[in-house]
């Protein structure tokens, strides 16, 4: 099982440790409130049968490698005692100042709260509160970090399905906040510890050919460092070298994505190379690629365009010793202590005499995206599913025609570039154009790419805009400009969608909705109430009711789960011009949604002068087939689509 060091260290050690970065650090301080801590928590145990105060004393010591602020600090001391222990908040204020309070506040109180749904949602909404509260002070997520990660390394000791549900919550949710933060040795760890809980067969497997490799690889490693040396010496830059092989699930995803041998993997030797200017990285950079070959397409300048996070590297991969694939990583030693230590690199210019905040830096703009999302979603389980997509996946970086780069998650359209310059430039876009090509605005972006949006004169945001929006900025903006447009539009504009909605599930229409069992759904289920029929139309023409959550409320009733079945034959008619490579399109987009085309027909209307082109997919979700009409409308060409039930003749 993966462990970088004991689950604890002694107190005297983890104060030596804090001592050797923090000078002026208060110890007796530190001392008290282990002593306070271990009083609270006295006859606790943990599910090893270890007395409870290891616990908070192991989260310490994260912190403590990670070189956190005093504070912080002692609050990790303190993290469990209010939720677990007859002490309370007002205590602790009392005893350790607000601060300490305030940390420890964003950590435990939230888990008191009742809800009276199962205790999955009672623990989205903790975490939903968790990160609201944090966004006043992102210290809260770093000691929940670290009490994760202690908890991640003595997770054996839970039941298997416990053990399963916080793997799985750890790497969706704890691995990406990590790597907001810049922790990158953080979130290391915690992806080894998620991958030897979730796949613990594929765990085994790949520490065993890591094994058979090891020798040789750490042979190779020796040389390739002392050539670097050597050279780096003659040409008289000051640098230190370090070498390692990569993470086990670095190495299980490029084995998975590769079916290739361990031995023959790309990048599993990693150098890095901390130098004293930047200067000196690209000076270095040249001296690595004279004595290895570069992989084409394999370097990256990190510096020149730093990540999302901060990160700054410059990064290339070479053909090392026999041929075996190396990356070299090159930054300067404030770009490592940035990369080493995260936002917390911040409290290291703050001990020079710096007067630098915490949020002013670029890692913590994250927590303004949670406050943006909250607005929009109020239900916490689709709270954590927009925070899981805007903000943890990955990113992509875009480029306006002025050279300016913009950060976006992957996924993002025009449309959340647009949105992403400005509110008036999404509100008044009208196209787009990506490389040079002109492009609808529902195109998906991919890094590097050069976009230009277009603009009219009038503000004129689509209700279907918000099905190809990534971003909760783009999803809120135009939701706020649907919602100023007069009753009757609104009104209007959802019976239209709802009806279409209704009749691709095949329910019926407005008409025949059973309005008051939508009523209590969206009460008892959703926390929204409409007095009559027309307010839910409104909600629906302004974008704040989605019609799938609708039309869902009856497909509920006829199959559970959202499901169709295990998988229905569906049929769809598409009203379409006749140009090349349209049907083509159609199924591109059918495969993005991995549906298997099982069924085509097409024929031309000559009254019409257009095309109607019969598909039918094998589908399991009423959900999926929803995206896919609404994705397939906004094919080039395409005029309409409509389902065609069997009794329609299909």
């Amino acid at each position: 099982m993966p462990q970088k060091k004991s689950d604890g260290l002694e107190l005297k050690e983890i104060i030596k440790e804090i001592t050797s970065y923090l000078p002026k650090f208060d110890s007796e301080k530190f001392k008290k409130a282990f002593g306070f801590a271990k009083s609270a928590h006295k006859g606790q145990k943990r599910k090893d049968d270890s007395p409870y105060i290891v616990h908070p004393v192991a989260t310490a010591s994260v912190l403590a490698d990670l070189h956190a602020d005093e504070d912080t600090l002692i609050a990790a001391l303190l993290h469990d005692v209010p939720e677990d222990t007859k002490k309370t908040i007002e205590d602790i204020e009392k005893t350790f100042g607000k601060q300490v309070s305030f940390l420890v506040d964003g950590i435990t109180k939230l888990s008191k709260v009742y809800y009276r749904h199962d205790m999955a949602e009672r623990q989205v909404e903790s975490l939903k509160k968790l990160l609201i509260h944090s966004a006043k002070d992102p210290r809260v997520i770093l000691i929940k970090l670290a009490d994760r990660l202690h908890n991640m390394r003595t997770l054996k000791h839970v039941r298997p399905d416990k053990q399963m549900r916080i793997a799985k919550e750890t790497k969706e949710i704890y691995v990406p906040m990590a790597n907001l933060f810049g922790l990158k040795e953080l979130s290391n760890e915690l992806q080894d510890l998620c991958f030897y809980h979730l796949y613990p067969e594929e765990y085994r497997k790949v520490v065993q050919k890591i094994d058979k490799s090891n020798l040789k690889l750490k042979s190779l490693l020796g040389k390739t460092l002392e050539l670097i040396k050597k050279e780096l010496k003659k040409e008289k830059i000051t640098a230190d070298l370090t070498g390692r092989t990569r993470s086990l699930h670095t190495i299980f995803k490029k084995l998975k994505a590769s079916s290739k041998d361990v031995s023959k993997l790309e990048d599993v030797i990693l150098i890095r190379i901390i130098t004293n200017k930047p200067a000196n990285c690209y000076r270095t950079l040249g001296i690595a690629h004279t004595l290895f070959k570069p992989k084409t397409g394999m370097f990256k300048d990190y510096i020149a365009m730093p990540k999302s996070n901060g990160y700054q590297s410059l990064h290339t991969t070479v053909f090392g010793f026999n041929g075996v694939s190396t990356e070299i990583q090159i930054r300067t030693q404030r770009m490592h202590e940035e990369a080493e230590y995260g936002i917390l690199s911040r409290y290291f210019a703050m001990r020079k005499g710096k007067t630098m905040k915490l949020d002013k830096d670029s890692r913590a703009k994250w927590v303004d995206k949670i406050l943006e999302i909250q607005k929009v979603e109020h239900d916490s389980i689709e709270f954590i599913e927009d925070l899981k997509q805007d903000i943890f996946e990955d990113r992509i970086f875009v480029f306006t025609p002025k050279g300016d780069s913009i950060d976006l998650p992957r996924g993002a359209t025009c449309i959340d570039l647009a949105y992403a310059i400005h509110s008036d430039i999404g509100h008044c876009a009208n196209g787009a154009e990506v490389n040079g090509t002109v492009v609808p605005l529902t195109t998906t972006l991919k890094t590097g790419d050069i976009v230009k949006i277009k603009t009219g004169s009038e503000k004129s945001p689509h209700l279907y805009w918000l099905d190809f929006a990534k971003t909760n900025v783009a999803k809120q903006r135009i939701r706020e400009f649907l919602s100023k447009e007069s009753g009757a539009k609104k009104i209007h504009r959802g019976r239209n969608i709802l009806n279409k909605e209704l009749e691709s599930a095949g329910i019926g229409f407005v008409e025949d909705l059973n309005f008051k069992k939508v009523q209590q759904v969206m009460r008892n289920e959703h926390d929204k109430f409409f007095e009559t029929k027309n307010d839910l139309l409104v909600a629906v023409g302004e974008g704040s009711v989605k019609p799938i959550t609708i039309a869902n409320i009856f497909l509920k009733e006829k199959t559970p789960a959202k499901k169709l079945a295990k998988s229905v034959r569906v049929g769809i008619q598409v009203l379409c011009e006749d140009r090349v490579g349209l049907l083509r399109d159609l199924t591109n987009v059918a495969a993005r949604f991995s549906l298997n085309l099982c069924g085509v027909k097409a024929f031309y209307s000559r009254y019409m002068r257009l095309h109607f082109v019969r598909l039918q997919f094998d589908v399991d979700s009423y959900d999926k087939l929803s995206q896919l009409l609404k994705h397939m409308e906004r094919v080039e060409g395409v005029h309409g689509i409509v389902r065609v039930f069997p009794w329609r003749h299909f």
